[in-house]
């Protein structure tokens, strides 16, 4: 009665796990930049509506600035002239106003590309930063410094966050055709 398995049987197993795993590594690397690449695209869109949603509800303009690569932060406009800040409850004596909130970009590849890397929201929930006229758009395009975007022939879904005139904030992909609702 032989029990276990052979020298031979187990190089041979350990071969076909090798070349198993050889072909799925680049299906793994795609799927991790993909992910990535969601991720940050995700952050940016929560921001930009976290910015819009303060916006209303303190009636004031609040403002999202990318800041450092993919990093950012929502806070309230100060007035023309840098005094008072307009966000309410802020004292007078503040130079800047206080943040809403932050975001620090974790670790990745992925990389921001705004058309604005500042955007401001009205009380009303409108977009009203100087490149913002009416009935145009901010985008912000979201790639992977390691690889190319489908668009391009490559294998990575990268994505844009475009924020209207009217604050609609919403994230598509690019390489859809129009007639997909999820395309850019």
């Amino acid at each position: 009665m032989q029990r276990g398995v052979s020298l031979i049987e187990l190089m041979i197993g350990m071969a076909i796990l090798a070349i198993l795993l050889a072909t799925a590594m680049p299906n793994f690397t795609t799927a991790i930049q993909n992910s990535q690449i969601r991720n940050t695209g995700e952050a940016i869109l929560n921001g930009l509506a976290l910015a819009r949603a303060e916006a209303v509800l303190r009636n004031t303009h609040v403002q999202f600035s990318l800041t450092g690569g993919n990093s950012w932060t929502v806070q309230c406009e100060t007035a023309i002239g840098g005094t008072p800040p307009l966000c309410p409850g802020t004292s007078p004596a503040a130079t800047t106003p206080p943040s809403i909130q932050t975001w620090a970009a974790g670790s990745g590849n992925a990389v921001v590309s705004p058309t604005s890397a500042t955007l401001s929201f009205s009380g009303l929930g409108k977009a009203t930063a100087a490149s913002l006229s009416a009935g145009t758009s901010s985008t912000f395009t979201i790639s992977n410094s390691s690889g190319t975007c489908v668009q391009q022939g490559g294998p990575m879904r990268c994505l844009n966050v475009v924020v209207t005139s009217g604050g609609q904030v919403r994230m598509c992909d690019p390489a859809l055709p129009s007639a997909d609702p999820q395309a850019c």
